[in-house]
């Protein structure tokens, strides 16, 4: 599970390094410029939608392994 957290940091270190490559090398007189300025508020709220997300599922799963984890304690003072 640790892994997929990685990646998903690595995937959106990669594309904030896309977006800074393009907003510092497109021409600002440019239609494509122009037309990645105009989303920036959409794309920004995205963003903030997909953290919110990620912190809910992050926080949802600790607190799944950790009722686990007390599961496994309980079970083993039972059986040791």
């Amino acid at each position: 599970m640790l892994g997929d957290w990685e990646q998903v940091i690595a995937v959106e270190q990669q594309r904030t390094e896309r977006l800074t490559l393009l907003l510092n090398t497109l021409p600002q007189q440019s239609a494509e410029f122009a037309v990645l300025i105009n989303n920036l508020p959409n794309l920004l709220a995205l963003d903030k939608e997909i953290i919110q997300l990620s912190i809910a599922k992050h926080q949802e799963l600790a607190l799944e392994l950790k009722q686990l984890n007390q599961s496994h304690k309980g079970v083993k003072a039972y059986t040791s």
